[in-house]
């Protein structure tokens, strides 16, 4: 077992031919950092390894350490196809071909090739989905609580946004709509109660908001967990008596715009009956061409 006094100088090691493979692979202040402090401890016990003295251990036992912080394909076996943890939606081989030399080489991001100046990143990918979609304007962003802060910042900054308490929800690591809400420049107003909310608690609230928001944001409820009242399904039964039973799974079914698209055309008047001039979606390519196709038949004639 070597002294303490023996370890070499993390210079002397990070020159060594044995480090060059981790260096190349995680960085040379990275590696002097994990070099630091492999040595470090040691020093705190008094004791070290017996390769604490050859460059050819330290490289062993950084690739060990440092190996699971690279990405690496795994199989998902857990039965849930897309996966948030797992990469959620995977590019197609067509598609990587089709998009690869765009991220390989320069490319027209934000420039306009026609007038020769600086152009919108934007502009071809809202062309084409207002095509797909009819829709007057329309962004990608990452993920849906990204589009939520779009809308709400849109659309209610510096305005009260009334949401039940039974929807203040926590989501991936730490999206908490409270927080979202208020770096979207709104006000949160809380309404209900966790377990139930009615009708009539937004409209005890009522000169506290704008009235359109509640009716876009009650169509929003779905009736997770049997939480959310019939009556706040506002904007399509409008005045309906005030009850104290949970949703039904059959009322939920019909404004659900979840199955095949033939499901998805049936129920989607309910919402266009709504007064709803808005939806977020989240899903790939195939998703957006479903709702296309399906807005697309619900205002043609025939």
């Amino acid at each position: 077992m070597p002294e303490l006094r023996d370890l070499p100088g993390i210079d002397r090691l990070t020159k060594d031919e044995a480090l060059a493979a981790v260096i190349s692979a995680h960085g040379l202040e990275t590696v002097k950092a994990a070099l630091r402090q492999l040595q470090q401890s040691w020093r705190a016990c008094g004791t070290a390894p017996d390769w604490a003295v050859d460059a050819a251990g330290y490289a062993h036992e950084l690739s060990l350490r440092m190996g699971h912080l690279d990405y690496q394909p795994v199989f998902n076996l857990t039965g849930t196809i897309i996966h948030t943890n797992l990469g959620r939606s995977m590019l197609s081989e067509s598609l990587y071909d089709a998009v690869r030399p765009l991220v390989t080489q320069p490319m027209n991001l934000e420039f306009n090739l026609e007038t020769g100046k600086r152009g919108d990143r934007d502009a071809v990918v809202e062309r084409r989905l207002c095509v797909l979609t009819g829709a007057e304007a329309a962004t990608v962003v990452n993920n849906n609580a990204a589009a939520l802060m779009l809308v709400l910042n849109t659309f209610a900054q510096g305005r009260r946004v009334p949401v039940s308490r039974g929807e203040l929800i926590e989501i991936g690591g730490s999206f908490r709509l409270p927080e979202l809400m208020t770096r979207a420049g709104c006000e949160l107003l809380e309404v209900g109660t966790t377990n139930r909310t009615h009708l009539k608690d937004f409209q005890a609230r009522r000169a506290w908001f704008d009235p359109e928001l509640v009716e876009k944001q009650v169509a929003g409820q779905r009736g997770r967990y049997k939480m959310v009242r019939s009556s706040l399904w506002y904007p399509f039964c409008r005045e309906m008596p005030e009850d104290d039973v949970a949703v039904p799974d059959e009322f939920v079914d019909q404004g659900a715009l979840i199955g095949p698209k033939e499901r998805i055309r049936a129920r989607f008047r309910a919402w266009e009956d709504s007064g709803i001039t808005g939806l977020t979606i989240g899903g790939d390519e195939e998703a957006l061409r479903v709702m296309a196709d399906v807005a697309r038949l619900n205002v043609e004639p025939g």
